[in-house]
């Protein structure tokens, strides 16, 4: 049982961006191939899977919910420093910018 005020999973800790991308294009070229071949049951079954895989890695209860949360996932910028520049290589004991 989620703690009192806890959302359950969403409150758990999420996936790397380069995972949730991932998974999110599957998703998207599986829903692509199956608005072009609705019938076809193997393209049925990929995009069931992609939509289940998403819904895990995403802790949501369906594919739509998933596909929503990993791209605000992927969209929001955390504060902490991901979207910050990375720091400048250390070469001989310096940063790169003030070794020259």
């Amino acid at each position: 049982m989620p703690p009192a005020g806890g959302d359950g999973p969403r409150d758990a800790l999420l996936p790397a961006r380069v995972e949730v991308a991932r998974y999110l294009e599957s998703y998207r070229t599986w829903e692509r191939r199956q608005l072009a071949a609705p019938a076809d049951r193997g393209t049925q079954a990929g995009f069931e899977d992609a939509a289940y895989t998403l819904s895990v890695l995403m802790g949501r209860r369906c594919g739509r919910e998933a596909v929503v949360a990993a791209e605000n996932y992927l969209h929001a910028c955390p504060t902490q420093h991901v979207c910050a520049a990375p720091p400048a290589p250390v070469v001989g004991g310096r940063t790169a910018q003030h070794a020259a």
